[in-house]
């Protein structure tokens, strides 16, 4: 079986110098081989050959290579040094055909011009002479002008193609649709994100541009999502930034609402629901009518809670019946769906938790048991783990606030044989159940001290995490 070939000493020739320039330049851009074939346009073996030494540079590889490694014209400028053997130096002349060739224009073979005009020419005729360099000189422009144009839609046919940006578009959807542990959600993003970040590094085209954007800012949402979901407020506020950046620059109002409600949240959560109302402002004025509206005046009933501003809570559940749920179809939760979607199984649970921070016993359970009834009736590989856990455990809060401790804790045992570990906005929520099941009147029912000790234990790893 024959070796590997080596990569030469760079040394030993200019074939084998050029081979280690490209292999250098083509690691400090981040490609493999197979990749830079693939966004080059050139057969892969040829890549290896190249680095190799083994095969001499050619002049539309070298332009390929500059347009694709962002190198400006180095490889095009050694293209002399390579064909050096194959050069054939001519001395200095001072005849027309010559001039011609320095103008841009085709050698012309000795005799050709005397032939192509009268005989005035050959008596002396400057002006005709004049005439005829002028001709030949734009002829060399106009081919100078045909290979560079030539050139520059080369440049262009070396983009992206559609079916990288499409399978990006798959990849963010099978992540907003599953129902991972954040962590995982996190680092698979993160992936496909630094891949999309090579795309828009690659291509020309300011509609594919847009588009790599868009799905940029859509998996750094996730992971956002992904951070708030572990409790890391800083790490999400970071990332939400990066995502309405990317969001922006993506023409997507859509999302940008969609990350704005993300960092409302996050902060209703860490109980600042004053900063949470600015974010919401700017949200309202960006999102679409329909889910994205929805969602944005769920988390302000949420943050209007948290004031303990009862009047506006009422006013805000108000303008959300009246509008009897989503209105018209938005193309992130319609297309991407997932995480990204916001019905009305989303918005009910969202606005049990504002009237259950109100106190609002009745109002919080008509609303959690809506949000439970809208889930049921989802497929159940569509319906999201987390949410319908977080919906029982508000109804179970409900319960309790108006005295139904057997239903709550029924209710409760089903949440605990669920692996919810790690979720921020579970654990407060049953830190919060916690609290009301530890009244001394339930402290001699076994089940409900059962229940105390499995939160407890949840609890308590999550804040380990």
């Amino acid at each position: 079986m024959p070796k590997p070939l080596k990569a030469q000493d760079p040394g030993r020739s200019v074939d084998a110098w050029v081979g280690a320039e490209l292999r250098h330049r083509r690691m400090q851009a981040g490609l493999n081989q197979a990749e830079l074939a693939d966004f080059a346009k050139v057969d892969s073996s040829l890549i290896s050959k190249l680095e190799l030494g083994v095969r001499g540079l050619q002049t539309d590889t070298a332009r390929r290579l500059d347009q694709v490694l962002r190198t400006e014209g180095f490889f095009q400028r050694v293209l002399p040094l390579v064909e050096r053997k194959k050069d054939k130096r001519t001395r200095p002349s001072d005849n027309l055909s010559e001039t011609a060739s320095d103008t841009g224009g085709t050698l012309l073979p000795e005799g050709m011009l005397e032939s192509r005009v009268s005989g005035d020419f050959r008596e002396g005729n400057v002006h005709r002479r004049d005439l005829l360099v002028a001709a030949v000189g734009l002829t060399g422009l106009a081919a100078q002008v045909a290979q560079s144009l030539e050139q520059r839609l080369d440049f262009f046919a070396l983009d992206v193609d559609d079916g990288a940006l499409q399978q990006v578009e798959q990849a963010v959807k099978a992540l907003a649709r599953s129902n991972r542990p954040a962590e995982e959600t996190l680092q698979s993003a993160q992936q496909v994100a630094d891949r999309v970040a090579v795309l828009a590094d690659r291509t020309r085209r300011p509609s594919k541009l847009v588009a790599a954007h868009r799905s940029a800012g859509q998996l750094h949402a996730l992971m956002a999502s992904s951070a708030f979901d572990l409790g890391e407020w800083d790490a999400c506020d970071q990332i939400s930034v990066a995502a309405r950046t990317y969001a922006s620059l993506g023409e997507d109002d859509s999302l940008q609402a969609w990350v704005l409600g993300l960092q409302a949240s996050a902060a209703n959560w860490r109980s600042d629901p004053d900063a949470a109302l600015v974010f919401l402002e700017e949200a309202s004025a960006l999102a679409p009518k329909g889910e994205p509206a929805l969602r944005v005046r769920a988390i302000m009933a949420r943050s209007f809670a948290l004031l303990d501003d009862v009047d506006a809570l009422r006013s805000v559940l108000q303008v959300i019946e009246a509008e009897a749920g989503p209105n018209s179809e938005d193309r992130l939760g319609a297309q991407i769906g997932g995480e990204f979607s916001f019905g009305t199984a989303r918005a009910a649970a969202c606005l049990a938790t504002a009237c259950l921070d109100s106190g609002l016993g009745a109002e919080s359970e008509r609303w959690a048991t809506r949000a439970l009834e809208a889930m049921d009736a989802t497929p159940f590989s569509n319906r999201s783990v987390s949410q319908v856990a977080g919906a029982r455990i508000d109804l179970a809060a409900a319960q309790l606030l108006s005295g139904r401790a057997s239903e709550a804790v029924a209710l409760l045992e089903s949440v605990m044989k669920t692996s919810l570990v790690g979720n921020a906005s579970i654990a407060g929520r049953l830190r919060r159940v916690r609290g009301m099941l530890a009244h001394q009147r339930y402290q001699r029912d076994d089940r409900v001290r059962t229940v105390i000790d499995v939160i407890d234990g949840s609890t308590g790893i999550d804040q380990k995490r």
